[in-house]
């Protein structure tokens, strides 16, 4: 019993270790990458990314939606005997879906080179970058599937490695801009991903083209049906939270858009831990939950929501605590004078997202994504209507009370689905 309760302790802990040391490189990186925007670029030119990023956000949604979270849950749960075939076959799933948002990117950019919008060349940026960023995600999310985040964490490192290392060539070349910062990305997580890709023993891909459709339809019809309601989700949690900064830029102007982001940055390492937690437990809940049933999850859940809310007011408390000398050292006395007000309103959204985001797992492992769709959907109504107020009203004061509204608001309903 005990060697047992051991070798359970010991997977956990390499396990956990690695997940951490993982998304603290991938999160150190994108953070190091964006200061470095922030630094680098014209206000104007980062905002330009900021909202970019933000279109591109809504796309990853999709593919959340569709492809790594049900993976996480119908891999594991259906076809852990015949693990290799099934990541194969959610790969060239995947490649679907990305030439779909390539075909719509692209005539975004083509309509607006038509019109002259200035928008048009990163448009055709983020078109081009979008198949190889996203390619690394579904890579590292099958790590965690396979419970390799040793390989993820290799993984990122190199791309850490080239993110940085390319930022730096670029600046010192002249040639550093918002188009060139998506290219940068789209490179470094290609060279990451086909570096260690073979180690993860998935049966190749083109196997299955034409010749097991079957499976195919077989396996994204699961996903669907798993994933429906969070497609759902992703188009109204878009619309609840990161559509604020396409607002601020129509309303306040792309500089504020910069500011705002800027400030967002200090949570980006929260949130990719929370990625982790999620990439991690929803996987184990899963099996668990088809072993044991839903009342082992109900005695894990609480402890699980305490100890991510401590994590989280711990982290909080050290960025509030150090925002506005983090502001000056990282991005330069503007900055520091003129957007670090926003820090505490961004922490209070930030501690509200990590209780939305554990509640968000437990109602995965339950298949109860439609609770998150109608949650967020509440929140898309707020922020399409108070919201858009607020931030025509009180431009980037608006934005802060809208954003920390519609998380309390879309938390208290999903709370409303865990009482029932």
């Amino acid at each position: 019993m005990f060697k047992k309760v051991l070798d359970l302790w010991r997977k956990w802990y390499f396990n956990i270790s690695f997940s951490f040391v993982d998304q603290s490189l991938l999160s150190g990186a994108n953070l190091f990458f964006n200061i470095l925007l922030v630094r680098w670029l014209l206000p104007n030119e980062y905002g330009i990314f900021a909202v970019t990023y933000s279109i591109f956000i809504f796309f990853t949604g999709f593919q959340n939606a569709l492809i790594l979270l049900p993976a996480s849950v119908i891999g594991v749960s259906r076809y852990n005997q015949n693990l290799s075939k099934y990541l194969s076959v959610t790969t060239l799933i995947n490649w679907v879906l990305v030439c779909v948002f390539v075909v719509i990117l692209l005539l975004i950019s083509l309509i607006m080179f038509f019109y002259h919008h200035r928008l048009a060349f990163i448009f055709l940026s983020l078109g081009l970058a979008t198949p190889f960023i996203l390619f690394f995600w579904l890579f590292r999310q099958i790590c965690y599937i396979k419970t390799r985040p040793d390989l993820a964490c290799r993984a990122n490192f190199l791309y850490a490695f080239f993110l940085i290392g390319l930022v730096f060539i670029f600046k010192v070349q002249g040639f550093l801009s918002a188009f060139n910062a998506f290219m940068i990305m789209a490179f470094s997580g290609l060279l990451a991903t086909l570096s260690f890709w073979r180690y993860l023993d998935i049966d190749k891909t083109w196997n299955y083209i034409g010749k097991d459709l079957t499976l195919f339809k077989q396996i994204f019809t699961q996903h669907w049906r798993c994933g429906r309601w969070v497609v759902g989700s992703a188009l109204v949690n878009w619309c609840s939270t990161v559509i604020y900064l396409p607002l601020i830029g129509i309303f306040a102007g792309l500089d504020n858009v910069a500011g705002f982001r800027a400030m967002q940055n200090f949570n980006f390492p929260l949130e990719r831990i929370l990625a982790v937690l999620s990439m991690l437990f929803i996987p184990w809940f899963s099996k668990q939950h088809r072993i044991y049933g839903g009342s082992y999850l109900k005695k894990k859940f609480p402890m699980f929501l305490t100890a991510s809310m401590i994590m989280t007011i711990i982290y909080i408390a050290i960025v509030l605590v150090s925002g506005k000398w983090m502001t000056r050292f990282a991005y330069g006395d503007y900055y520091a004078a003129n957007y670090t007000w926003l820090i505490p309103f961004l922490c209070a959204a930030a501690f509200v997202m990590t209780i939305i985001q554990v509640i968000t797992i437990y109602l995965v492992v339950f298949d109860r994504t439609d609770a998150i769709f109608w949650a967020q959907a509440v929140g898309t109504v707020l922020t399409l209507t108070e919201g858009l107020f607020l931030v025509y009203a009180l431009k980037l004061y608006g934005a802060a009370i809208a954003v920390l509204l519609t998380s309390i608001i879309i938390s208290a309903v999903l709370f409303y689905f865990i009482a029932r």
